[in-house]
């Protein structure tokens, strides 16, 4: 069965029709790579426009961006761990000692996020603070 899908049904908010009724992308085109920042090379025809210059900053990319979300996930998990301890802590060294620690892991976090949004091209990420 084929499925079409008109303008009043939309199901991806990235989408939108155009005067013509036909379901387009709306997507920034930059023209530098997310990675390195060099110029990306124009598509001849028809296709989604290149978001890396080689295939080797996709590929790098690509392992950043695991790499990332990997320790973003550490890096919350020992978020939460200190926020249990500060909440459960007595002694006044301990307590500083945590809550310094604490500082430190939300400064990497929020670096963690900024260059993650940055290689997905996320710019409502990049101002999440959570």
């Amino acid at each position: 069965m084929l499925r079409t899908f008109s303008a009043e049904t939309q199901r991806y908010p990235a989408r939108h029709a155009n005067d013509s009724g036909i379901l387009a992308m709306t997507e920034k085109i930059s023209g530098v790579c997310r990675y390195c920042g060099e110029k990306v090379p124009e598509r001849a025809g028809r296709g989604r426009p290149h978001l890396y210059d080689s295939i080797g900053c996709r590929r790098a990319a690509g392992y950043e961006i695991r790499r990332l979300s990997r320790r973003l996930e550490r890096l919350e998990d020992l978020s939460d761990r200190l926020e249990r301890d500060i909440a459960t802590e007595y002694q006044a060294s301990l307590l500083e000692d945590h809550q310094t620690e604490a500082k430190v892991v939300a400064h990497q976090i929020a670096t963690a996020r900024a260059r993650l949004a940055e290689l997905l091209d996320d710019p409502d990420a990049e101002g999440a603070n959570q």
